[in-house]
């Protein structure tokens, strides 16, 4: 078998037991490997009725097809596993080093099952796993984690906030990428797993390099030509959008009181270049949109567009060194910055309800003091940790969620679409598995104008699909702001020996949208919509004032286009077509 080993490994970690098992062609030509791959594996084995903290969730680690065999960006994996922030059925993907390692161990995918009477760490090398006890490294950040075990080999890891349940704390990789969303660092925290560290030497079979070095060179050439993916993600980083999505009214300020804010440029990715040290890029990323940043002798990855929105606009704060120093707090604690900086911004919209609610919008010191608490469920850090919605529900607040995920920092209110992919994500608010910002801001491949609505389910449904081939490949999403599907199929076939073609993958996407929609339904976690401000409350001010997101009428239609019933049900046919059913 070519681009896939065809073996999976699993770690029991109630009984230390581990077994190596075969994963049938049929599901690999199907599921491709990432976010499918995982889908697949969890349709199986996690029902809807398991408590995502509780011994029966797993963590399902997968690589890809196209993982350590040279094509750009093809270091990523994913991890799927029941959201104890969503409910939902939830995928992750990191990129950095470790997905290469852990292709390169002679698997396709990692189950880890059960949990340790004590706290340990999971050793993979060359296929065999061991499993260590790690007292000593309980309540150690990630960056005391990595400073002790990477001489090893590459690792995962959580902070306090994973050991302490944080439902929305993130899986750290080596040079702090992350499993970022979703909380799934608290799973691997109720485990009382520590880490993972993988180290593997086994090469990736390839059907036709020759092929593939041709395809790898055109897109190389692809990435070049696209003054996005070769000039402003390599200059600005993501913090480049700060300034357009303000432009555009779009940026939600101080929990989503406003869609732009005149101080915006402080905190811009022009000014983040003050604090610029070096690039830092994935492994066999030609793209290198990321960056180290230093302020006052902190340094960070990033910050990311996402987390100087979260930690700084929507909290009212436009200081770059306290955004520095917040992201650096939420990497040291493991903690997702976008729902960390979104509860924080919910709890200074309720300043002064009650003594411990005391911190307001643009209050940076408390900020920095509120991740503490959260990370160590110390006082309102307890409520806190809970995440956004449920705070909210306790203190009678509109939470800014889909599906209990705090949305990103887009406001739909300026891009209908935009909405309609945010209400339809199957793991929750989520803008990167229907990346409608590439259409309807970016012109990707073509300008759709923002604010039409008859054209966006048909849209909004292929960028879906389109997205997760792409997580099961797994590539980096910036790669479709340059590559075409059909490159991807012609990638994909180079390296495994079948034909691939762009509708083909089309046809996978859809399969596994609809298995993800599958589990969610019977889990009772697949109402799509958004909050009520943004359905009912327009923009005063900006380049998006007097919208809201006109959800419904493009819903009955998305349902059309999904062949799903007026409910939002896959009908049989469907399930049939897709061979699910």
């Amino acid at each position: 078998m070519y681009g896939w080993h065809g073996l999976l490994l699993r770690v029991n970690l109630t009984h230390r037991k581990f077994s190596i098992e075969p994963v049938s062609e049929k599901v690999l030509h199907s599921f491709l490997g990432g976010r499918g791959l995982g889908a697949a594996i969890a349709q199986d084995e996690l029902k809807s009725g398991i408590a995502p903290l509780s011994e029966e969730n797993k963590l399902i680690f997968c690589t890809g097809p196209l993982t350590a065999t040279g094509v750009p960006t093809s270091s990523r994996f994913t991890c799927t596993a029941i959201s104890p922030l969503t409910g939902t059925l939830f995928d992750s993907n990191c990129g950095g080093t470790f997905g290469i390692q852990l292709k390169r161990s002679g698997i396709d995918g990692l189950i880890v099952e059960g949990v340790a009477e004590k706290p340990v760490v999971l050793y993979l090398e060359k296929g065999k796993a061991e499993i260590v006890d790690a007292e000593a490294l309980w309540g150690k950040t990630t960056e005391q984690v990595f400073d002790t075990l990477e001489k090893k080999g590459k690792v995962l890891c959580i902070g306090p906030a994973g050991e302490n349940l944080v439902r929305f704390a993130n899986i750290q990789s080596s040079g702090y990428h992350a499993l970022g969303r979703g909380g799934l660092g608290a799973v691997m925290g109720s485990k009382k797993l520590k880490a993972i560290v993988c180290k593997g030497n086994l090469s990736v079979g390839v059907k036709d390099r020759e092929k593939l070095r041709f395809f790898v060179n055109e897109m190389m050439k692809w990435l070049s030509a696209s003054p996005i993916t070769s000039k402003a993600l390599p200059h600005l980083g993501t913090a480049g959008l700060v300034n357009l999505i303000n432009e555009y009214g779009m940026l939600p300020a101080q929990q989503w009181t406003a869609g732009s804010d005149q101080r915006a440029e402080q905190v811009s990715g022009e000014a983040l270049r003050n604090y610029f040290v070096k690039h830092e890029s994935c492994r066999a990323c030609p793209i290198g949109c990321g960056r180290i940043s230093c302020a006052d002798g902190m340094i960070v990855k990033g910050p990311e567009y996402e987390s100087i929105w979260a930690l700084g606009i929507n909290c009212g704060i436009f200081d770059l060194k306290t955004i520095i120093a917040a992201n650096r707090l939420c990497n040291l604690y493991g903690m997702d910055t976008i729902s960390a900086g979104a509860t924080v911004a919910a709890a200074m919209g309720l300043h002064g309800k009650n003594a411990e609610l005391n911190t307001g919008f643009g209050d940076g010191k408390g900020l920095v003091e509120m991740l503490e608490k959260i990370a160590y469920r110390r006082g309102i850090g307890n409520e806190l940790a809970e995440g956004s919605e449920r705070f909210c529900q306790i203190h009678g607040a509109e939470s800014f969620t889909v599906k209990g995920l705090e949305l990103p920092a887009y406001d739909p209110r300026g891009a209908f679409g935009l909405g309609l992919a945010y209400a339809t994500a199957n793991r929750g608010g989520c803008h990167l598995k229907g990346y409608m910002i590439a259409p309807e801001i970016l012109g990707i491949p073509r300008f759709f104008n923002r604010f039409s609505e008859s054209d966006k389910p048909d849209i909004v449904a292929r960028v879906q699909n389109t997205a997760a081939v792409i997580d099961s490949l797994v590539l980096c999403l910036f790669t479709n702001l340059a590559v075409s599907e059909g490159y991807y199929a012609r990638l994909l076939s180079a390296v495994t020996g079948i034909d691939y073609r762009a509708e083909d993958l089309q046809v996978i996407g859809e399969r596994i949208w609809n298995l993800e929609r599958l589990w969610n339904l019977r889990a009772g976690r697949a109402v799509d919509t958004l909050p009520e401000r943004l359905l009912k409350v327009p923009l005063d001010a900006g380049n998006s004032a007097g919208r809201t997101v006109p959800l419904e009428t493009m819903l009955r239609k998305y349902y059309l286009v999904r062949g799903w019933d007026e409910k939002g049900v896959p009908k049989r046919e469907k399930l049939r077509e897709l061979g699910i059913g």
